[in-house]
């Protein structure tokens, strides 16, 4: 019955959140839509061939405003076009210059390799304030898998170039067919800029059924591909705790919580034949404290093409010490507040991984190199806080496949709340 019991407690938990998104969405909406004055709002889109802790590389950006419930896009444009700073546009602590140096606080374009999406945008503000000078009223991310999942609502969208996008083809034709049809970066940063335009014409003009677009929304939000931060207290207040709010730190303090990222570090577009599939088991529990075993499985697909038929948009230049055609992933593991991260082994060898607090949370990172074809194991052991008795709630990057960011882990501590 166990078994059964557990099944149908995470299906009630997942529709509590469901409506606890939805309420607190129809609480903020007026603000967010510009009852009191207008808002802008920056939309990232992500790039999923190139994976990033919450989706993936920002490969395109739209401004839009809200004004009294009219929405209408006032700028488009490449993330790359922000450029890099020179020195940290906000303090670092000590932490956080560990675990990515400065480059989230200087490179727009790699301000999301932290999960802390409160984080990201907060230095997306202030970048696109010294360039752009304009005040950001939020920040949205949104991936490319995504817009796979609108086109169910919207149905086929003529894109540039005589390409039909529909639901089927549109990760395909987006995050890799693209750079084999269009040869350099102006032209396929043209294409996305057009296909961001067509679509939101297509869900702000009406969609054929409003039912759809409420599940494409539900669905990404589900696998954590869309985040929002509002830097209007009041509205973060009601997004905090939610799925969109994207943050490190949450819960009720006796659930533990595991966190696996992933980032690209070969500066290319080969996540997307990356695929991942991460468990995390109870092993035991005493007085209120678990322990967990975790894996994570790393796999570049065996039916990807071989690297001679890739070309340097897709492997990289080969410029950051990976040989073209092969990956590089950095994997970073959250641990339990109060809890310990031991027993790291890559490939079946014993590994020495340091370890970190971020935020209260220990951290590791190591790194996983993947040829074509080949799966690499990443696994560890989890010690929770000695009052951490409930399932324990795993975290994931989303990447190619559909599946939930956030599974439920059940309790060896009695413990099913």
């Amino acid at each position: 019955m166990r078994p059964s019991y557990d099944l149908l407690s995470r299906q009630v938990d997942d529709s509590n959140k469901a409506l606890a998104l939805a309420d607190r969405t129809v609480r903020v909406l007026p603000t967010m839509l510009g009852k009191d004055g207008p808002r802008t709002y920056l939309v990232l889109f992500d790039n999923n061939a190139e994976i990033r802790a919450t989706g993936g590389l920002p490969g395109a950006y739209s401004v839009i405003t809200a004004d009294h419930g009219q929405l209408s896009l006032t700028a488009q444009g490449a993330p790359a076009d922000i450029g890099q700073f020179p020195s940290p546009v906000l303090p670092q602590s000590a932490t956080e210059r560990s675990l990515y140096d400065t480059q989230i606080t200087e490179y727009f374009q790699d301000a999301n390799f932290t999960p802390e999406f409160p984080r990201t945008a907060e230095l997306i503000r202030e970048m696109w304030k010294r360039v752009k000078h304009q005040q950001l009223d939020g920040v949205i991310s949104v991936d490319t898998v995504t817009l796979s999942y609108l086109l169910r609502a919207t149905g086929p969208v003529a894109a540039p170039g005589g390409v039909q996008l529909d639901s089927n083809n549109a990760t395909r034709e987006l995050l890799n067919n693209v750079y084999f049809r269009l040869p350099d970066d102006a032209q396929q940063n043209e294409f996305f800029r057009q296909v961001a335009r067509l679509m939101f014409d297509k869900v702000i003009g009406g969609v054929p059924s409003t039912t759809e677009l409420v599940k494409a929304f539900s669905q990404s939000a589900r696998e954590g591909r869309l985040y929002v931060h509002d830097f209007d207290p009041a509205v973060q207040r009601e997004l905090s705790g939610t799925v969109v709010a994207g943050e490190v730190v949450g819960g009720d303090g006796r659930t533990p919580e595991v966190g696996v990222y992933l980032n690209d570090a070969t500066g290319s577009k080969m996540s997307y034949y990356l695929r991942s599939k991460v468990r995390l088991k109870a092993q035991s529990c005493a007085q209120g404290q678990q322990q967990l075993e975790g894996t994570a499985d790393l796999n570049y697909t065996k039916d990807s093409p071989p690297v001679q038929d890739l070309n340097a948009f897709i492997t990289g230049p080969g410029t950051y010490g990976t040989p073209k055609g092969e990956q590089l992933v950095l994997v970073r593991i959250y641990g339990p507040r109060g809890g310990e991260l031991t027993k790291f082994r890559v490939a079946g060898t014993p590994t020495q991984v340091d370890t970190v607090v971020d935020r209260g949370r220990p951290v590791a990172t190591t790194v996983v190199q993947l040829r074509r074809g080949e799966t690499v194991r990443v696994s560890w052991r989890t010690r929770t806080a000695s009052d951490q008795d409930r399932p324990a709630r795993l975290v994931v990057t989303p990447g190619m496949q559909s599946r939930n960011a956030v599974e439920r882990v059940a309790s060896l501590c009695g413990s099913r709340s």
